[in-house]
């Protein structure tokens, strides 16, 4: 994460698969979600988390705090997480993440 991340960003905290809640779907399949319930339990206001991931399942009742990035899968051409940082300084003074459209945010640099 410190390669990714410029100077002046800053982490709260990193959400691992751990810490994870195990749901069913309809069919009985399980499957992980991240809560953003547990989030605003910490005292987080959640219009101005933003969650980078690449698993936008785990996130399915929260798109709007998502800024899902490519799977990486060993390219050593994959240059993803290298544009994320010019992309999140551009969230930095929106009063609500949730708001802002961010599917396809590469194109928006």
């Amino acid at each position: 994460m410190k390669i990714i991340l410029k100077d002046k960003q800053k982490l709260q905290f990193l959400w691992t698969r751990e810490r994870c809640t195990l749901a069913f779907d309809e069919e009985r399949e399980h499957f992980f979600v991240k809560r953003m319930s547990k989030i605003r339990r910490r005292g987080y206001n959640l219009n101005a988390v933003i969650v980078v991931d690449d698993s936008p399942n785990v996130w399915k009742d929260s798109y709007g705090n998502l800024v899902r990035v490519n799977k990486f899968e060993g390219d050593e051409n994959d240059d993803e997480l290298k544009f994320l940082p010019t992309y999140l300084e551009k969230l930095l003074d929106v009063t609500n993440i949730r708001k802002i459209e961010k599917r396809n945010w590469r194109n928006r640099l």
